[in-house]
């Protein structure tokens, strides 16, 4: 008697599930709920190093306009003339080096 009630439960309710799951199986459904996890994890990662760079950015504008300008300054006035010019130099490599890491980065 057990061993038929078993065969009555594999072909009732085993069976039926597994022929509709292997007939109505789709591989993108099945890696949707992945991929949609994987896609916000990426997006946000994106958002968060986007983030970090428009920072970068904005802190290396505001060092070599400070450079500039006190390079200016010291150079104009004469109190150093030469720390002045290595000054302004500097200001001007560091303005091309971070202009270029905007647009290529």
């Amino acid at each position: 008697m057990k061993k038929i009630l078993n065969l009555i439960f594999i072909f009732f309710f085993l069976i039926p599930y597994n022929l509709h799951f292997f007939f109505n199986y789709n591989e993108d459904n099945f890696y949707d709920p992945f991929r949609k996890f994987i896609d916000n994890i990426i997006s946000g990662l994106e958002s968060f190093l986007q983030s970090i760079k428009i920072s970068i950015v904005k802190l290396f504008r505001i060092i070599y306009n400070l450079m500039a300008l006190i390079g200016i300054v010291f150079y104009f006035t004469g109190f150093n003339k030469y720390s002045g010019r290595n000054l302004i130099i500097s200001a001007i490599i560091l303005a091309f080096i971070c202009e270029f890491m905007v647009s290529y980065v």
